[in-house]
């Protein structure tokens, strides 16, 4: 089962956004080989309030590709095994709804944040 906590962005050296700036939703995701892993947040619970736009994924210490499909828009990433990365996503616009699923058991760490950060991926083997 995921679990989730709200962190926030900063956005300079040694300052933190207010409520209405950046923000982030660290989740937890631990799918299976045969069941999958999701969350369903309304952003206004957990003090967001502009759409989900980019996805930090930490699958470095996972052997197994792990893909996280968006439900309210059908998109699906898929992050390598073995690798870090930031992905953008298209989200609904009031509602973060992510379903993670992989070949075998994982523990993968994720942010969610509302601001556009280019996209991209480090590989490497643990």
């Amino acid at each position: 089962m995921s679990s989730s906590a709200r962190c926030s962005v900063p956005i300079g050296f040694n300052s933190n956004p207010s409520q209405d700036d950046s923000r982030c939703l660290e989740v937890t995701f631990t799918p299976t080989a045969s069941a999958s892993d999701s969350i369903n947040v309304t952003l206004a619970d957990v003090s967001m309030y502009a759409p989900i736009q980019t996805m930090y994924v930490d699958n470095s210490s996972n052997a197994v590709e792990v893909k996280f499909t968006f439900p309210g828009t059908n998109q699906i990433i898929k992050a390598p095994a073995n690798s870090q990365g930031y992905y953008q996503v298209l989200a609904l616009p009031l509602m973060l709804q992510v379903t993670a699923s992989a070949a075998s058991a994982v523990t993968v760490n994720c942010w969610f944040t509302n601001v556009i950060i280019s996209g991209v991926v480090w590989t490497g083997v643990s």
